[in-house]
């Protein structure tokens, strides 16, 4: 293979030939397909390609900050790769490449950088294969957990629209996290984005009285990988373990299949600590700042 590394604009990128490597993994994540990255960036983003797409690496969200273009990151994005075939060199030559072209505010990868161009934080994720089934993969919950789900007395989550997930998610959580108002605008992007080209469902657990939503999950997915990307659930869905009864039954749904459920983090530890109780595995993506940015706060 080619090593040689291309920067191209985003209107010239091959998207099929783009698509085709972040799909060669086992269990590709969406977060590199081209329609995801138009969606969380408004089609700002532009491509570092090794070879002939053998792999690529998406560079989105140019903040600009005076007469800088930094590199910010890209929203429910949780890493941009890299994506394709290549060896751990080639993939951390492709990363190292984007130091030379933009200043780096946050760019999340699979691999380290190397040499000390950037200060480097490591993340959480958790992940579960499903492939055992479900008897056995229960079995692995914590107990606390499987308490919960024995005093379950709520009926099974229903799935709903995007327009509904995404009233239900702005209302109950967004004011919550103080979620910008460009943030807001990506979920919905993202959401109708998904329904059009994507794979994902909406799912939501309604009180059985007055059939007011408890929570609600947006579960993307891309082959075999499915991402529990957003999710809220009301102070009374707290209180009724709303979401533990959702993500189970995501799990009873995919069970005894080659799936992979990706919990989408996280690095805060009561978070943490409820998707581990799945008994979901905890891996590792890095997080790149560039030294040569004084840290202060960003939009």
């Amino acid at each position: 293979m080619s090593t040689t590394i291309r920067r191209i604009p985003r209107k010239q990128i091959n998207r099929e030939k783009w698509n085709l490597a972040v799909n060669t993994e086992q269990y590709p994540s969406p977060y590199g397909l081209c329609w995801w990255l138009d969606a969380v960036t408004d089609s700002s983003w532009e491509g570092l390609i090794m070879g002939d797409y053998q792999l690529v690496l998406p560079i989105p969200f140019f903040l600009k900050v005076g007469p800088l273009a930094l590199v910010n990151g890209a929203p429910f994005t949780q890493h941009l790769g890299p994506f394709g075939e290549g060896s751990p060199e080639e993939k951390q030559a492709i990363v190292s490449r984007v130091s030379t072209l933009r200043y780096v505010r946050k760019l999340s990868t699979l691999v380290k950088a190397p040499g000390n161009r950037f200060r480097i934080t490591s993340r959480n994720n958790y992940e579960l294969n499903l492939l055992p089934g479900y008897g056995r993969i229960s079995k692995g919950y914590r107990a606390d957990l499987r308490r919960k789900l024995r005093r379950n007395k709520l009926s099974a989550p229903v799935k709903i629209s995007a327009e509904d997930f995404i009233r239900f998610y702005l209302d109950t959580l967004g004011e919550k996290i103080s979620m910008s108002y460009k943030n807001q605008g990506v979920v919905h992007s993202l959401l109708l984005a998904d329904r059009k080209y994507g794979e994902g469902a909406c799912y939501a657990l309604k009180a059985e009285d007055s059939g007011e939503m408890l929570g609600a999950l947006f579960l993307a997915k891309n082959g075999s990988r499915i991402v529990n990307l957003m999710a809220a659930s009301t102070k009374e869905g707290y209180k009724q373990n709303a979401m533990a009864v959702i993500i189970d039954s995501i799990i009873r749904e995919y069970a005894s299949r080659d799936i992979l459920l990706d919990f989408e983090g996280s690095d805060i530890p009561g978070v943490a600590s409820f998707f581990s109780g799945f008994g979901a595995s905890r891996l590792h993506y890095y997080q790149h700042q560039d030294k040569r940015l004084v840290p202060i706060s960003f939009p």
